[in-house]
């Protein structure tokens, strides 16, 4: 079980382990194993996750998550100690230390990023904006406030592009996206290349059934837009429930489900 102070117990755990001398230390097989205890090595696993978004996001040195990665290898599955056991996480502290500077940790190649370091500079750019994003043990996450204007912000945009237009972009099922993709063909058995967007148009028609956003419950008004929307009924918009509506065929999907290309193309 994680506790509150568990991140910033961690953090002074560290600290105070470089001030130990090098090469000194004990393994975590023998300074953190116990019989009973609430502390189990998945809950290291998933401090150590925490941590290395927080490291991506500025807000704890890099060495903190290196050293808590190189201690959940080596720990034994079961009981750890807490992390108010200070002497022995020091000693674990300080052989991770040594640890990593006998075998630096692997760095991605430029371009690429682990899930933690993408997270956490998904937090870093929300900052930047002046939205308030916590990271703790709970993992990373908005303010009611913070989290309020960015749903109000998505809506807007979405009223302002249309609903329709928005779910194209975020399922990509627009022209080009899924192109010169070779299928095989149903009569001759050969594969042969065609536009798997003509395809999904083709079964669309068949199914005849068209997808509509429907406006949230809070969504926020139009009219604060230019220009703004010529008629009485409000523009399509993503908001919290998306309808299938429409005539539909009787091989249609079911409407309240999402689904791939290659499930529509069997239903047609």
């Amino acid at each position: 079980m994680l506790r509150a102070k568990d991140l910033s117990d961690l953090v002074a755990i560290v600290g105070e382990a470089q001030l130990q001398p090098p090469g000194s230390g004990t393994a975590p097989p023998i300074a953190l194993a116990r019989n009973a205890s609430d502390f189990l090595r998945s809950d290291l696993q998933c401090l150590t996750h925490i941590a290395k978004i927080a490291a991506a996001a500025g807000d704890i040195d890099e060495s903190v998550a290196h050293v808590a990665q190189r201690i959940v290898e080596k720990a034994r599955n079961g009981h750890l100690a807490i992390l108010s056991e200070r002497t022995s996480w020091i000693s674990a502290a300080r052989w991770g230390l040594n640890e990593v500077l006998r075998m630096p940790p692997f760095h991605l190649p430029p371009g690429a990023a682990s899930r933690a370091q993408e997270v956490g500079r998904a937090c870093q750019r929300l900052r930047k904006q002046n939205y308030t994003v916590h990271i703790d043990v709970n993992g990373s996450y908005l303010n009611d406030q913070s989290r309020k204007a960015i749903l109000t912000r998505i809506n807007s945009l979405a009223c302002l592009l249309g609903g329709s237009t928005v779910l194209d972009q975020l399922f990509r099922v627009r022209k080009g996206s899924l192109s010169d993709v070779p299928l095989r063909s149903r009569r001759s058995g050969k594969s042969q290349t065609q536009p798997l967007t003509d395809a999904l148009r083709r079964s669309k028609d068949k199914v005849r059934y068209r997808t509509a956003a429907l406006v949230s419950e809070n969504r926020p008004p139009c009219s604060g837009l230019n220009p703004a929307p010529s008629s009485a009924a409000p523009p399509p918009m993503l908001g919290a429930k998306v309808a299938v509506v429409g005539e539909r065929h009787p091989r249609a999907l079911p409407a309240q489900s999402i689904h791939g290309a290659g499930e529509i193309l069997n239903a047609g």
